[in-house]
Order: C-alpha cells, then structure tokens, then sequence
C-alpha cells in the first residue's frame, strides 16, 4: 500500500508477500538556492529537491533476511538512481 503526501513523501507498506516486514518511504526534500536572476536580497527559492528512499524489510526466514539484505540493499541504491535519472528526463 503506497500512500502519498503531496511535496514531501510517498510511504509504503507491504499488504501481503513472501517477506514478514516490507515499509519505508520515498523522501522528497526541497533544495533551496537563490533563482538566476533574483535580487541578492531576495529569498530562496527552491532550485529542486533530494531524493531518498528509507527502507525496512525482513524476510520470515532469519537466515534469508541476513544472506540476502545486501543484495536488496543494493537494489533499493540502484532504483533511486533509476528515479533521479528518469525524473531529469521528465523535468529536465
């Protein structure tokens, strides 16, 4: 189940699967900076945001959890540069 906070978050929590625990969060956190053009006295605009996922998981089997976490682990890096990239695509 995936639920969004607009601007800030999308949280995930696994309804059913073969893992006992699956939760976390895409984190999306403004990147402030002063716009090309802006007065120097002018305030901070956002120039873009951060990107971070944050996950839990736990497979049922304590032996599978501790072999193969760092495998997922991996592939959790490996999809937030798939998302930074797609999203330039998009967005520029």
């Amino acid at each position: 189940r995936n639920t969004m906070v607009p601007g800030e978050r999308i949280d995930l929590r696994l309804a059913d699967g073969p893992l006992k625990t699956l939760e976390g969060s895409w984190l999306f956190r403004p990147i402030h900076g002063p716009a090309a053009d802006a007065a120097p006295d002018a305030p901070a605009a956002v120039r873009g945001c951060r990107v971070e996922l944050a996950v839990r998981f736990e497979f049922r089997n304590a032996a599978l959890t501790m072999v193969l976490a760092p495998v997922f682990e991996a592939s959790w890096d490996s999809l937030v540069d798939a998302f930074v990239v797609r999203a330039r695509e998009v967005y520029g």
